[in-house]
């Protein structure tokens, strides 16, 4: 029989700390959020996270992200709030369409670096 120290484990087998204490999630994701199959289901990581490490999720609330990046299992980083809660602190934080910082967040999140620091320009020589 499974336990939740056994999904703790699961989680934590699959996640980096970022520099700003970000468990980044290494595993599957959709839309940036992490994915992963549990209980015959395809579950987002961090509901999964937040259930093993701070208990249950009532029905109706959402796991929300102090941190503002999707792909965070950090259960420190997680809260419970609903639709309209989320949608207030996204307008608080000024991210609504994603937010210069929060792209940043994203883009390190998903490649380790800042932007820019990635892409190599070749010169071909051509005139």
């Amino acid at each position: 029989m499974r336990t939740e120290g056994d999904l703790q484990d699961k989680l934590l087998n699959k996640m980096h700390v970022d520099e700003n204490g970000c468990w980044i999630w290494e595993g599957s994701r959709c839309r940036n959020y992490g994915t992963l199959y549990h209980k015959g289901l395809t579950i987002g990581a961090h509901r999964l996270s937040y259930e093993a490490f701070n208990g249950p999720i009532a029905k109706g609330l959402l796991v929300c992200h102090s941190c503002d990046v999707p792909s965070c299992i950090n259960p420190d980083h997680l809260w419970l709030g609903t639709q309209k809660e989320n949608m207030q602190d996204c307008s608080k934080k000024g991210r609504g369409n994603h937010s210069a910082e929060t792209k940043r967040k994203i883009r390190i999140a998903r490649t380790g670096k800042p932007r820019g620091t990635y892409k190599k320009t070749i010169d071909l020589g051509y005139q």
